[in-house]
């Protein structure tokens, strides 16, 4: 059996297109060089403080490098996965631009912050992790049965109907707890932090539940 990298030439130029979007950071601190200071913040807390700090040069070059990596790592296994032989293309699309994503938001806010420039850090944060929630959210119910990509667990692997449930059920979920980041976005960190801890342990936890509930209550008989 063929994999998908080998069957299907658009997946090769996704991958060179995002990759590209993944290093754009790199390009970024390239242009404002002169204006980065020599440590530059890097994590943040809760709050949305630094307190994680690298050199301008970690920063700008090894830090994109990683995430490209990562990029690739997801790729490599997710296109060699015979489960996704038939996978819903806007369901691989994700794979394809969620590092990329990530890359772009992360080095947007490390800029911004290492030039000094206010910047409500929460307030973003909840902003990229609402969107993020909406977005897989909404393409949960199109992922088929593989062992890469959505909701894997015992019951959902095991059983093609569990599998639909789950999904259907928890993009309902994800984009609640997308929609809740979101309207939090706005307010205080008093406000945004409970809010993002309940719907990303929510988001987690309760697909768990709702599918071991459904295989023994209808997949025992």
């Amino acid at each position: 059996m063929k994999h998908l990298w080998n069957e299907r030439s658009e997946f090769r130029w996704q991958m060179v297109v995002s990759s590209v979007v993944v290093l754009l950071p790199m390009l970024m601190g390239v242009v404002f060089w002169n204006g980065l200071p020599e440590w530059m913040p890097i994590h943040w807390d809760a709050t949305g403080s630094p307190n994680g700090y690298a050199l301008r040069w970690i920063a700008v070059f090894v830090l994109p490098l990683v995430l490209l990596a990562v990029h690739w790592i997801c790729l490599f296994f997710t296109l060699r996965d015979p489960g996704n032989e038939r996978q819903n293309k806007k369901a691989l699309s994700v794979v394809f631009w969620l590092i990329p994503v990530l890359s772009l938001a992360m080095g947007g806010l490390m800029y911004t912050l290492a030039m000094n420039h206010p910047f409500h850090t929460e307030q973003i944060n909840a902003l990229v992790f609402g969107l993020m929630f909406v977005v897989i959210g909404n393409y949960l119910p199109k992922i088929r049965r593989n062992s890469t990509l959505g909701i894997k667990l015992p019951w959902t692997l095991s059983s093609e109907e569990n599998w639909n449930k789950t999904h259907r059920f928890s993009s309902r979920l994800w984009i609640a707890a997308g929609i809740a980041i979101l309207v939090a976005a706005p307010m205080s960190t008093n406000v945004i932090l409970p809010v993002m801890i309940v719907s990303i342990f929510a988001a987690a936890l309760v697909p768990i539940g709702y599918s071991y509930h459904y295989a023994k209550k209808y997949e025992s008989r």
